[in-house]
């Protein structure tokens, strides 16, 4: 109970066992100190079973038997362990997140790669296109994909703007300098309208087409005496009758009517030059072959009604003697105009693209590809699983600066290990010296531990006797730790030679007498009466010497039937 006393002094707190006990501790000079208060200056070291058990730790259950130092030891070893088990945790944990994360990515990365190839290397034959193109205007479109996406006519357009890889030269604009067919009818209704006045013969009157023979023939004759149709000589006064029957009027109207008929044939003759569909870029030459049939109908139907007025002149030149009535016709060259100007607004817009060519196509270009990141974006929900993956990222961060903190914590730790570790040579030294334990050895196994061999094996079935030497050994090394001097420390040892034999009891005293015997004030409980005697007869010494004004300053020393 005594060696208690003191180990709450030492340890500044009251036993578990006694968490009620009162008790002082008074000094020589009067000073007192309470029972599981601070000390002050008093360094004290006790050693009993509670030092034991804290301390020291014998795991006979396995084939290797381990021992733990140190209640720093004990608690340190506990905390590396659980650094340890959360290191392991969290790894395992992160990998797990960088195994999901990657399995997300590479799906991302192959569903990339495959709308990279469908919807653009493919399809436009754009070589060596992959989703390292793709994916900056995929993060482009992220935030508003919907107003990028084309509808199926805006698709096929823009492919065709940009697979249309051949120039085009520029085409010239249409003009049609077409006669008006309105003024030509207004000369023909004129001429139609008139009758010629004169000495008309009955039989050429009756017979337009002798007259029209006769007419034509008339200046063949005018200077011959035979018929050059039959040979016979020309009746007398025949060629003035015909003369007067043909009179000056009557030629003025066939030379109107001549005239008509050239100008309604040279305006049936005019045509209007139009550029061949393949001249145009794709997407226009549809729409320039509709204006081109709505062109050439309406030539056809102006073409009809110049020949309706073109047989009506041929049959007046047949009656000239007759009124004859002017066919209606309508002229279509305003609406022929009208065309003419949308298919030159096409031939504006060929000729623009064939300047801005390049331009015209990357910009296809552009919208087809955005369209093709939007597509993705929407099919994938892309945006939701970078956030998804950002998020799995920054865990991961997160877990790899933790397990950095851990794995510095685990080498420090393990160092602070290593470091009191060390107190195993000492320890050793301590068996072979005091107890002729040139045998047992404890050796620092991988995991900073203790291992106990016997003879260069694993020891197994540890005596009593055996612990109590590796105990007693161990707590000599912690009063020589060096953090405090010897000659400052109150030293309390409490039965330290149970289970041993004689041999090693004497080992002990010798232990005690050698290595602690310079401490400040010595306490020393026993049941044996050998090592009773034995430090007794040392004290006797002490005294005989007058050595107790020396380090030694006080020895205390309880009987076994007093203790």
């Amino acid at each position: 109970m005594l060696s208690r006393i003191f180990r709450c002094f030492e340890k500044t707190a009251l036993h578990p066992d006694f968490p009620s006990a009162e008790g002082q501790l008074i000094c020589a000079d009067n000073t007192a100190y309470t029972l599981g208060g601070p000390c002050g200056l008093l360094e004290i070291r006790v050693f009993n079973s509670d030092f034991v058990r804290e301390n020291l730790k014998f795991d006979d259950g396995s084939a290797a038997p381990i021992l733990v130092l140190g209640v720093e030891d004990i608690a340190g070893q506990k905390e590396l362990e659980e650094k340890e088990r959360l290191h392991n945790e969290i790894k395992q944990s992160k990998e797990d997140a960088e195994k999901t994360l990657g399995q997300t990515e590479a799906s991302l990365e192959k569903a990339l790669s495959a709308k990279a190839r469908d919807a653009i290397k493919n399809p436009l034959g754009v070589p060596n296109y992959d989703k390292t193109r793709l994916e900056p205007r995929v993060l482009e479109c992220m935030g508003a994909p919907e107003g990028l996406l084309l509808d199926d006519d805006s698709l096929s357009k823009f492919s065709a703007q940009f697979l249309s890889k051949d120039k085009k030269d520029p085409l010239s604009k249409v003009t049609a300098a077409l006669a008006s067919l309105d003024a030509l009818r207004a000369a023909a209704s004129n001429a139609l309208a008139r009758s010629v006045t004169s000495q008309r013969i009955p039989r050429l009157v009756d017979s337009p087409a002798v007259e029209r023979w006769v007419d034509e023939g008339r200046p063949l004759h005018e200077k011959a005496e035979t018929c050059l149709f039959c040979g016979q000589p020309l009746p007398p006064g025949l060629l003035d009758a015909l003369k007067r029957h043909f009179s000056e009027e009557y030629d003025r109207l066939m030379g109107e009517l001549s005239e008509l008929s050239s100008k309604i044939g040279r305006a049936a003759d005019e045509q209007i030059n139009l550029p061949h569909p393949t001249e145009f870029y794709p997407e226009q030459a549809s729409l320039f072959e509709l204006e081109k049939r709505e062109v050439e109908r309406l030539e056809e139907e102006r073409r009809s009604a110049l020949k309706k007025l073109a047989d009506a002149v041929n049959a007046k030149r047949l009656k000239a003697f007759t009124v004859l009535e002017c066919p209606e016709v309508t002229d279509p060259k305003e609406t022929i105009t009208e065309h003419l100007g949308k298919i030159n607004e096409l031939i504006g817009q060929h000729n623009e693209r064939t300047a801005k060519f390049e331009r015209v196509r990357q910009d296809a270009f552009c919208k087809l590809e955005m369209h093709a990141a939007a597509s993705f974006v929407i099919e994938q929900d892309y945006a939701t699983r970078q956030v998804e993956n950002e998020e799995a990222r920054a865990q991961i961060e997160k877990a790899g600066l933790e397990l950095t903190r851990l794995n510095d914590e685990i080498i420090a730790l393990g160092a602070q290990l290593s470091e009191e570790a060390a107190g195993a040579v000492r320890i050793n030294e301590l068996l072979k010296e005091y107890f002729g334990k040139d045998d047992i050895k404890i050796q620092v196994s991988a995991d900073k531990r203790f291992q106990i061999s016997r003879g260069g094996t694993i020891a197994k079935n540890l005596s009593e006797g055996e612990k109590t030497a590796i105990a007693f050994s161990y707590y000599i090394t912690r009063v020589q730790d060096g953090k405090h001097a010897l000659a400052d420390m109150i030293v309390v040892i409490d039965d330290p030679v149970s289970s041993l034999d004689a041999n090693h009891l004497f080992n002990t005293y010798a232990l005690i007498k050698t290595q602690i015997a310079s401490c400040r004030q010595l306490f020393l409980f026993t049941h044996s009466f050998d090592l009773f005697n034995l430090v007794k007869d040392w004290a006797k010494e002490e005294v005989l010497l007058a050595s107790w004004s020396g380090p030694l300053r006080r020895f205390v020393l309880a009987h076994p039937l007093e203790r």
